[in-house]
Parts: structure tokens; C-alpha cells; sequence
């Protein structure tokens, strides 16, 4: 919800079909995991291309065996395709956890108000993070978390990374019962030790526990050590996990060494540091104590947006043996541009192929096209995060000999084949992914990006590219990257530039339809759609699947009963805003009411919204619609002679700061032209305003249930 309409539509939309990552975290364990779980994830750390699939891990209630154990270690994997941002990770060791006071995690502890519209109960969780140089530091963490029902059951698994700049010295763990006693400790047998790597340059590995219980309420306490030797982030605190998630207690502690700077902001947190002095060291300290549970609320902001937030960031740092700066994003820019510098050299046979590629082009823009269409014919995306590799990119002619890269390689490798024509272009670094957090420009932080893209400024536009797909169309970005801050990596160092921001006249979905219905209520359809822009997106998986796969796909999302599929056909524009068309040829079995002679006919047989967001009684948080579009339906309806039009209802339209909705019914003879137009618009409002917001979808509702009326008058 918020991104586009949701599944009561007549067709399903990107939306719906692929799930983001935070509908299968509640927006709650993906906000955790992604800047948090102690630490935020290295920043070798990448997202995958925009095709990658996202599978949510789901919770087994059953004890281990063998076979759970590999299927939970699929689900594990799934989630990591999916949130790759995520990274720390934990060790078993043998010590004895040090009990609680007896009955300490008791529920009836619980102060109600943390209990209420709860599915857990932070308990406490301690973090300390005591840096020691600018590549040292080892951090500490110790929680306990009381799952009150299933719905939390996620909150209970442990999932931790580590790779060749992490190590984990210790774990401990123990599950109690909703009386504080204590039923059992973690088992070592129950850590699940596999490599996480996707492509052949990687030693990122995970643990992970599947704790399972199967009488609620039960706590889960989990105590780990972490040591670094690389820095380029500082953990994070994100002490509310999430909607429905209470915490009790939660406390940062950082000790840095008094010749060493560094820089914190909190977002939604107006706990100021405790300033003293330990071992020899400054000493920072927040605490958060009786934080309740905010419900999960249609079209809610997305949970960074929501809940409190501590990042810390280094000034001066060491990684992988490079030292750096990051006190302003200009420093840190600059440190990149060094870092890759003389790696987008190509070898004058190559140098000589690509200036003969382009030879005939119009203009730079075409040349640019003819590059990238290259790059992803000849190129693959293969993740690589081993040591530095993770931030520096390979050299242009390795990939040109290899046909492989991550972003910052396939990036490069274009970078390389433009210079190659004479075109100049940067690098730019992002937070990917739809919902991602936008660089911000008061607080240079790495945790923010996790991905590379290609800029190309020309004289009067920009280009930008997307080179890990092998099918993104020409200079698209979609919802993967658009309409957000990136740092361009430049000579001079970095600059905060925006993306391609996609208007309402960019994401259009314009569909024009045939329908001829007889005298039993049956309907042929032939229906044309042009998807263009992130709408583009609705459908663009349809074009890397065979025809099985298509067919399979249309019958889920086309929400028509009683349909057959005689016909269907995919073409495409893959341009800067893309355009699909996809023809189908349908047959629709008592398409229309009928009763006695009269036939009742909808007009609207493919957008149709049936039901209005959830009422909410003194609704807490924004309402966050998160994408601006436009759907236009020209149904033309083919009546036999043998039926009279006896009923046309009147034309709709209404306007608001929602969008704006209007739908037409004309009248040539037995020719029918009904046309709907929708415009939804992309905005934050207050929660005051969740009625009106309720009433404008109210009124598309009924719009949309438009009928006329025939009577049946003679027979042929």
C-alpha cells in the first residue's frame, strides 16, 4: 500500500506480485537487520540487481531435524538474497550464560502499556562498542527479547554474519518460559555454519539459529562478541525493532579514544548522551526505557522513518589497510574516486572496437545506448565482497575478459567503454532498493548506500545507468533507485546529486478494450495496455519468462472469474521511460447479471478497486503514498440489436489533494464508450487527514461499480 493500489484492483500490480522485503518483515526485522542488529552490514555489502527475487523466511514450529535444518537454511539463504544490507554476525561458545534474577523475564514484569497492540517485548538489549584505533574495535551485545504470540516468531531466530574483517569470539543463548525459569540453552548442533556467497569473490558466511517453542508467551536472551579489524561504519542503534514491537530497555554505550573524532545523529530519538570518561576513553551513553509498540497502519511510513534511530560514523578511518576520511561527503567521495583510480583502462584492440560500435551514431545519447546494449550482451552480475573488493571495483579489462562484475565492476567497465567513445561519466553510490534511505547531506555515513549506478551528464540532460541487469531498458532506473539522493564520485570528490524522479505523466497505464456481450451475459474482450514507467514495471518480469510462465502469470493477477485466455502478446519500447503493450484476447463466462430480460453490464472489467483502506480509530503515523500515477480505461461495449440500452448512469468526477478521479459513459447507437480516468498523487499527509483519505477511495468504490441496464427486445 502506498507504492501503487493494492490487490482489490482488477489486476495485480508490482506491487503486489513482488512483495518488498519490508511487507515480509512487517517493515519491522528488515528496518532491524538492514541498519542494525548491533552493527550495520560491512560496507562490502551490495545489493543485487533490480531483478532479484525476494523470498520471505517463514517460521517452523516443529523441533529440528536434519531435513528442517536444510530447508531453514534456504530460507535463511532467500533472506539474505533479499537483504543484503544486513550484516553481523555471532560464534557458539561453551561459557555458561550468566542467569538472570530468578523470574527477572517473568511477562507479568511487563508493564501494560508495553503489552498493548504487542506481538514482543524487548526486554533489554545492551551494545558496547569500545573502538580502540581506526581500524580496532570490539563490540559487545547482550539481549533479550519475550515473543508473545507467532506473529513475532521471526524476532526469535537469530541470523549472524561474519567475513574476513569480523570475527565473532562468543554466543550464548537460553529460552525461558513466560515465568522467567529457564527451559533450555541454545545447542551448538542448532547453529547452522554455511557460506552466503553468490558469486566467486566473496567470504561472507552466516550462522544461524531457528528457535523454536511452541508455548507463548517465551523470551529469548542471546549474549555475543564481536571484533573488527577494518572500520568504515560504527554499529548502529536501532532500538524498536519494528511495528508491534515494545522495548522495555535499551542502552549504547561507545568508548572512543580521546585523540580519535566522530560524528552521531539521532533521527526520532530525543534521548541526549550520558559524557564521562572510562578507561582512559570518552564515553557516550544512550538509554530508552517503556518505548510501546506502534501499530502497523495502512500506508504507514516506512519503519526507518518511524522509530528511534542512533548513527555513528568514523571522521578518520582505516580499511583493509586504506586510511580515509569521512567528516564531510566530499572526503569520502574523493577516497572512492582514489580507490578506483586507473582500474577503467581498456586495451586498444577494445578501445578501438567501441569507437568502431559508434562510429554511426547521431549524437552522444545514442552512443550511450549503443554502449549499454553492448554491456548487457555481452556482461553478467556476479556479487563479489572479498576484502576490499567489496568497495573497489575490478579492472575494465578484467571484466572485459571475464564477462562478469558486481555494480562497481559493471559500472566501471561502462565507465571504461564511454571514455573509450568520448564520453565522460561518473560513478555515483546509493541506497537501492524500493523505500531505501536517501543519502543524507548533513551526515556523510556509509550505511546509507549499498549499491553502484553509472551518471552520464550531457549538455542539457542526464543519463543514468542501471549495469547489473541484462534487461533493464536504456537509462531506467525504475523504483530501485529513483528519486533519491546518490554520491557522485568525482575528481574533486563527492557531490550529493538526485535521481530520476518518475512524475504521474511518466507512470501511466492506458488501456483501451473491445467487448461484445450476448444475451447470456458472456463477454469477448480484446484489451490492449501500454504500461509506461515505474507502471512498466507491472509487467516487465513477463518479458524474461517462456510462454507457460506468462500465461500462469496472467491468470494470478488478472482478477476475473470464469476467464479464458484464447490469446496473448508482449512487445516493448526499452527506453528511458519504458513503455510494455500487452494484447489479450479473452473470453469471460457470465461476464454480466442477467435476470429475466434484462442484462446488468459493469463497465469497469479490469481496475476496478472494491474496498477502501482499513478504518483506524485515532490513527498515529503519516499516510505515505509512495508513488504518482495515471490509469486511463477506454471500454468500448458492442450491444447486440437484439437488446435495448434502457439504463446509462450519470458521469462521475471529483478532485482532491488525493488525485482526482473521473469516469464518462457515451452513447452511439449500440456503441458504448465508458472511460475512466484515475490520478493518484504522490504525497505525505498528517494522520488528521485519514478520513478524507478514506473518503476520496470510498468514492472511486462506488464509481467503479458503474452498470447500465439492457432489455432484451426480440430474438434473431
Amino acid at each position: 500500500d502506498g507504492g501503487r493500489r493494492t490487490t482489490d484492483g482488477g489486476r495485480r500490480t508490482a506491487d503486489d506480485r513482488r512483495r518488498t522485503t519490508n511487507e515480509y518483515f512487517g517493515d519491522s526485522q528488515f528496518l532491524f537487520h538492514e541498519i542494525s542488529s548491533a552493527v550495520c552490514r560491512p560496507p562490502s555489502a551490495v545489493c543485487r540487481p533490480p531483478s532479484a527475487v525476494r523470498r520471505p523466511p517463514s517460521a517452523v514450529r516443529r523441533p529440528p531435524s536434519a531435513v528442517q535444518k536444510k530447508t531453514f537454511m534456504k530460507k535463511i539463504l532467500f533472506l539474505i538474497f533479499a537483504n543484503t544490507m544486513f550484516f553481523s554476525s555471532f560464534l557458539f561458545s561453551k561459557k555458561p550464560i550468566e542467569r538472570p534474577v530468578k523470574g527477572e523475564y517473568a511477562v507479568s514484569n511487563i508493564p501494560e502499556a508495553l503489552l498493548k497492540n504487542s506481538n514482543a517485548v524487548v526486554r533489554m538489549d545492551d551494545i558496547l562498542f569500545n573502538l580502540s584505533s581506526p581500524r580496532k574495535a570490539v563490540m559487545t551485545r547482550k539481549y533479550a527479547i519475550t515473543i508473545l504470540n507467532r506473529n513475532a516468531d521471526d524476532h526469535a531466530h537469530f541470523q549472524e554474519y561474519y567475513d574476513g574483517f569480523r570475527k565473532i569470539t562468543s554466543i550464548k543463548g537460553v529460552i525461558y518460559d513466560k515465568n522467567g525459569k529457564q527451559v533450555r540453552k541454545i545447542k551448538k548442533k542448532e547453529i547452522i555454519d554455511v557460506s552466503i556467497a553468490t558469486g566467486f569473490y566473496e567470504d561472507a558466511r552466516l550462522k544461524a539459529v531457528e528457535v523454536t517453542h511452541n508455548t507463548y508467551p517465551f523470551t529469548i536472551e542471546f549474549e555475543y562478541k564481536t571484533k573488527y579489524s577494518s572500520l568504515l561504519i560504527y554499529p548502529a542503534w536501532i532500538p524498536v525493532r519494528g511495528y508491534e514491537i515494545s522495548v522495555q530497555e535499551s542502552s549504547y554505550k561507545a568508548l572512543i579514544p580521546e585523540d580519535m573524532d566522530f560524528r552521531y545523529k539521532t533521527k526520532n530519538l530525543s534521548v541526549e548522551p550520558k559524557i564521562g570518561k572510562e578507561e582512559d576513553k570518552k564515553s557516550y551513553k544512550w538509554v530508552m526505557e517503556n518505548f510501546a509498540a506502534i501499530k502497523k497502519e495502512p500506508y504507514s511510513p516506512s519503519g526507518r522513518n518511524m522509530f528511534p534511530q542512533l548513527l555513528l560514523s568514523p571522521n578518520e578511518f582505516e580499511y583493509a589497510g586504506y586510511k580515509g576520511n569521512m567528516k564531510t561527503w566530499k572526503s569520502y567521495g574523493k577516497w572512492l574516486y582514489d580507490l578506483a583510480g586507473g582500474r577503467e583502462e581498456l586495451d586498444e584492440e577494445t578501445v578501438a572496437k567501441i569507437k568502431q560500435m559508434v562510429a554511426n551514431a547521431k549524437d552522444d545519447e545514442e552512443k550511450i545506448k549503443i554502449i549499454y546494449e553492448y554491456l548487457q550482451s555481452k556482461t553478467r552480475y556476479i556479487s563479489i565482497q572479498l576484502g576490499i573488493g567489496g568497495l573497489q571495483p575490478f579492472e575494465a579489462k578484467t571484466v572485459n575478459k571475464t564477462g562478469y562484475g558486481d555494480c562497481k565492476a559493471l559500472s566501471n567497465y561502462t565507465r571504461a567503454m564511454l571514455k573509450a567513445a568520448g564520453i565522460k561519466s561518473y560513478h555515483a553510490t546509493i541506497g537501492a532498493g524500493r523505500g531505501n534511505t536517501s543519502i543524507e547531506p548533513d551526515f556523510p555515513f556509509k550505511g546509507y548506500t549499498n549499491h553502484m549506478i553509472l551518471c552520464v551528464p550531457l549538455e542539457s540532460d542526464t543519463v543514468w545507468l542501471e549495469c547489473t541487469s541484462q534487461n533493464q531498458p536504456y537509462g531506467f532506473l525504475g523504483s530501485f533507485t529513483d528519486d533519491r539522493n546518490a554520491l557522485l564520485i568525482t575528481e574533486e570528490g563527492g557531490k550529493i546529486v538526485r535521481t530520476t524522479r518518475y512524475t504521474q505523466e511518466d507512470n501511466t497505464q492506458i488501456r483501451k478494450a473491445t467487448v461484445k456481450i450476448d444475451r447470456d451475459g458472456n463477454a469477448h474482450a480484446k484489451v490492449v495496455t501500454k504500461y509506461k514507467g515505474l507502471q512498466y514495471e507491472n509487467v516487465q518480469h513477463q518479458f524474461v519468462s517462456n510462454k507457460k510462465e506468462q500465461k500462469e502469470e496472467l491468470f494470478q493477477s488478472l482478477d476475473i472469474p470464469n476467464m479464458e485466455i484464447r490469446d496473448f502478446k508482449y512487445t516493448q519500447v526499452k527506453d528511458r521511460i519504458p513503455e510494455a503493450t500487452e494484447e489479450l484476447d479473452l473470453e469471460i463466462k457470465n461476464y454480466a447479471s442477467v435476470s429475466g430480460k434484462r442484462i446488468f453490464i459493469p463497465f469497469n472489467i479490469l481496475n476496478k478497486r472494491k474496498s477502501t483502506p482499513k478504518k483506524i480509530k485515532n490513527r498515529k503515523t503519516d499516510i505515505v503514498v509512495k508513488m504518482a500515477y495515471t490509469d486511463v480505461d477506454e471500454i468500448v461495449y458492442e450491444i447486440p440489436s437484439f437488446l435495448k440500452i434502457e439504463h446509462i448512469p450519470e458521469s462521475v468526477s471529483f478532485d482532491s489533494d488525493f488525485g482526482s478521479y473521473a469516469a464518462t459513459v457515451t452513447q452511439d447507437k449500440n456503441i458504448i464508450t465508458y472511460t475512466r480516468t484515475l490520478k493518484i498523487n504522490k504525497n505525505t499527509y498528517p494522520p488528521e487527514r485519514y478520513k478524507d483519505f478514506i473518503a476520496f477511495y470510498k468514492k472511486i468504490v462506488r464509481a467503479d461499480k458503474m452498470k447500465m441496464v439492457t432489455l432484451e427486445v426480440e430474438r434473431p
